[in-house]
């Protein structure tokens, strides 16, 4: 069964992101988790995101909580994961487990990371963020500090910052 992206968008009230694409909060604990200085969140929220061909970019950034994305519907999403020591990896997000890829992928907490739609014209996804997500616990990075932290991926990553 093929559906169409505005489909999706209106049945899912899916909204722009400041990290690029759309979305919209599905579900929020009432359970409030202790993240250490006084500070508490929900225990996990989630979302679903699309990536579509009009904003086909996640902007580099990073999270205090770890997330899991699901894979839903369109085209596989590669994902790019940067770890607190540099090292980086590269994942397609997708159901064809012929080409590699994989229906869900967890993101650590602290690992920058970024995603792509490289074909296609859209892709659906859902993330679980444990605890739940905030954004006084995100980090989108700029062209400056990917030039500070990781000189040697800058050519390669200077256009998933957030800088135009």
């Amino acid at each position: 069964m093929k559906i169409k992206k505005e489909t999706l968008i209106n049945a899912l009230n899916l909204v722009e992101h400041d990290e690029g694409g759309m979305f919209f909060q599905t579900c929020e604990s009432d359970i409030v988790a202790d993240i250490g200085e006084g500070r508490t969140r929900s225990l996990y929220n989630s979302i679903y995101y699309m990536l579509d061909e009009k904003s086909p970019i996640c902007h580099l950034h990073r999270n205090k909580s770890d997330i899991v994305t699901y894979f839903h519907a369109g085209s596989v999403l590669d994902y790019t994961l940067i770890s607190e020591d540099g090292k980086i990896t590269y994942h397609k997000v997708g159901v064809d487990i012929e080409k590699n890829h994989k229906p869900q992928l967890l993101i650590p907490r602290g690992y920058w990371c970024y995603a792509v739609l490289t074909e296609g014209e859209f892709s659906l996804v859902s993330e679980a963020v444990i605890p739940g997500f905030d954004y006084d616990d995100r980090d989108l990075m700029s062209k400056a500090e990917l030039h500070d932290l990781f000189p040697q991926y800058y050519e390669e990553l200077k256009e998933y910052t957030t800088d135009e």
